[in-house]
């Protein structure tokens, strides 16, 4: 599928509108590629670019089925009693809804690393957040709590570059 520049520019003016509950827009530098993954089907619901002041693991996307809300709003209105035959039907729902999100994810990502030789510490991962949410971040991210101040700026940098990298990729998708 390749992106029209009518799409991108019509996504771009949605997402421009889109804050968070502190009322802050998307990061500027993780932006394109949240516009790419929404136009590719993939419902992203955070997002950061990463930054030195503080350690965010930084650049992520987090991402979960548009249908979620469902089964969000069942845990809130139901006992947390898996017992429960709505509650267990809607989490039954969302993860599978999720995974066919995670799935669509892997896609990408496997032909984005299909010939793109990199370290293992800065290739992107899904890591799944209970049966809600996926996150996109680069493998070796975590490594931040552990690096000084010079090391964690270096590491930012080449986790911005892959993401860069990949917004690139599916840009061709």
């Amino acid at each position: 599928m390749s992106i029209s520049k009518q799409q991108y520019a019509n996504e771009v003016q949605k997402i421009a509108r889109l804050t968070d509950k502190l009322g802050l827009i998307i990061d500027p530098g993780i932006f394109d590629i949240v516009v790419l993954l929404r136009i590719l089907g993939i419902n992203t619901v955070s997002s950061c670019e990463g930054h030195l002041n503080r350690i965010t693991e930084g650049p992520y996307i987090m991402f979960e089925a548009l249908e979620i809300n469902d089964y969000k709003n069942s845990i809130v209105n139901e006992p947390h009693d898996l017992k429960n035959r709505e509650y267990k039907i809607q989490y039954e729902k969302a993860v599978s809804n999720n995974t066919q999100e995670l799935n669509k994810m892997l896609i990408l990502l496997d032909g984005f690393y299909n010939d793109r030789p990199v370290a293992i510490n800065q290739r992107l991962i899904v890591r799944c957040i209970g049966s809600s949410t996926a996150q996109l971040i680069c493998q070796g991210a975590s490594l931040a709590y552990i690096l000084n101040k010079n090391e964690r700026k270096v590491l930012l940098e080449k986790n911005k570059l892959e993401m860069r990298a990949f917004a690139n990729y599916l840009k061709l998708a």
